[in-house]
């Protein structure tokens, strides 16, 4: 599974575009309503990925990930994290409501729970499922593996790895797979500057 979702995520980093058969699922998390989308093969018993979009809400990086990951025969479901009417249209208002969730983090792992359960209700085999998410999207898979979600795995593609320092570490049963070679980078750097 890990090797698919690295795929998955060198495809999310290049933007190519696949002609895709999504269908947009609605939910609710209190009187918000929020819009995710979902493979062509909900339904069937499948392992399930959730992907968890950048900071603007879903886009097409995250629709090629959903179609790859099909046609490797996962059910993906794509979550909404902002809900409607709450879509960022700029960096200013995406950094602003990108910046609400990564501070209320219970808010947020919230978001990625409602999702899960709208993957699993379309089909995805619950012990079977793992979050992948690019930036703010990677920051909600570390969030996942926090919050002790039900899943088998993440993935975080240059996520914000860091916490609240008041925050309380806890036990992580999940796998983590974390790729950041912009945090690598700098980290080597200030290693040989010392």
């Amino acid at each position: 599974m890990i090797r698919i979702l690295l795929l998955t995520a060198c495809i999310m980093s290049t933007g190519t575009v696949f002609g895709q058969k999504l269908k947009t699922i609605s939910y609710q998390d209190g009187s918000q309503k929020l819009n995710g989308l979902v493979t062509s093969n909900a339904g069937k018993k499948l392992p399930g990925v959730l992907i968890l979009p950048a900071w603007k809400g879903i886009d097409e990086e995250a629709k090629t990930a959903a179609a790859e990951l099909e046609k490797q025969g996962y059910i993906a479901f794509i979550a909404d994290i902002y809900g409607e009417g709450n879509i960022p249209t700029d960096n200013a208002s995406a950094g602003k409501t990108a910046g609400y969730y990564k501070q209320n983090y219970d808010a947020y792992q919230k978001r990625i729970s409602l999702a899960l359960e709208q993957l699993k209700k379309n089909g995805a085999i619950s012990n079977k499922i793992a979050v992948i998410g690019y930036c703010f999207g990677g920051t909600g898979a570390l969030e996942s593996a926090r919050g002790a979600l039900p899943v088998v795995g993440v993935v975080s593609i240059h996520g914000s790895i860091g916490k609240d320092q008041t925050r309380k570490n806890g036990p992580i049963a999940t796998k983590i797979l974390v790729e950041n070679p912009a945090d690598v980078r700098e980290s080597l750097r200030k290693i040989i500057i010392i």
